[in-house]
Order: structure tokens, then sequence, then C-alpha cells
């Protein structure tokens, strides 16, 4: 991981070029291959990791042009999850490697986006590829025919397109 500034330039500029909406970038999760204890090998979304640069499973990111806030949506590991794997950080421990200030539950994130779309507020993501999280399929079927990425080409196209211009 780079230096939190890295990452806070990266969205500035973002920032600088999109004047208003919400930018979602959903964070990949564990794939299974054959049941759900087997799976692939874990490779965060590479969007996500450019503007985030979080490489954990299960977190979201969003960037509101219109408040200048940006976001991370993760949940704290519970009991159970430290049994296995000892302590871990906290989401917002997490979110100040990145830069990032605000941080909320998963469950908030719906919340989020339901707001913006009944004021009609821009939301421009990427279009999944599957599988889409399961913490957020409910989310992407709320898509408006203004968001951005709705009719667009393959993610990886749209991705180096855009990273030129943001370095």
């Amino acid at each position: 991981m780079f230096k939190s500034e890295v990452y806070a330039k990266r969205r500035t500029r973002l920032h600088q070029l999109m004047k208003s909406g919400l930018a979602l970038f959903i964070g990949n999760v564990d794939v299974p291959m054959n049941y759900p204890a087997n799976t692939y090998h874990f490779r965060q979304d590479s969007d996500f990791l450019y503007f985030f640069g979080l490489d954990i499973q299960g977190f979201t990111g969003l960037i509101d042009f219109d408040s200048g806030k940006d976001w991370i949506f993760g949940n704290d590991v519970n009991l159970d999850d430290i049994i296995w794997m000892g302590p871990q950080p906290k989401v917002r421990e997490l979110a100040q490697k990145c830069g990032v200030t605000n941080t909320a539950p998963l469950s908030k994130l719906e919340e989020v986006i339901k707001e913006a779309v009944s004021k009609k507020r821009k939301i421009h993501f990427l279009p999944p590829y599957p599988p889409v999280p399961e913490f957020c399929q409910s989310i992407t079927a709320m898509s408006t025919p203004h968001s951005v990425g709705a009719r667009a080409p393959h993610p990886r196209r749209i991705t180096s397109h855009r990273r030129s211009n943001l370095t």
C-alpha cells in the first residue's frame, strides 16, 4: 500500500474532474469454486484499489462530489472472526491508511444510495462484473438511466482510459 497522500491525491483529481453526484467503488469478496469455504485466490477490484488502496474484501468506497467527502463502508470483524484470525484493525483505522476519515457500516450504504436516488443525484459507477457481492446486489439494482456505466463498455477499457487522465 502506498502512503495515504497518494490515494487522497487520486481522489482529489477525480473531484476536480467530476463536479456533482456520487462515485461508487464496490470492492470484491471471496468467490467460491465448488463450495463456500473453497475460494479462488482473492483479488481486489482494481478501481477500488486505485482510489482507496485497501486489499481487503467486503469494502466499498464512495466519493461524494457535492459535499467533497470520501467514505469507506465496511464492517468491523466480530468475535468469531477474532477467534480465528486474532485482533484485526477497525474499519476506521484501515480508512485512515488511505486518507479517508468518514466510515460507516455496510448496512448504511444502501440507505445512502436510496437517499441519493430519491434526490435524483447522479450515481457514477463502473458496471459490476459477476459475481456482484451480496451486500451490493440491491444497490446496483437501483441504477438509474443517468448512472455512468449503465451501458458502458467492459470495465477494464474504461479503467485504463480514466487512469491515464488521473495520473
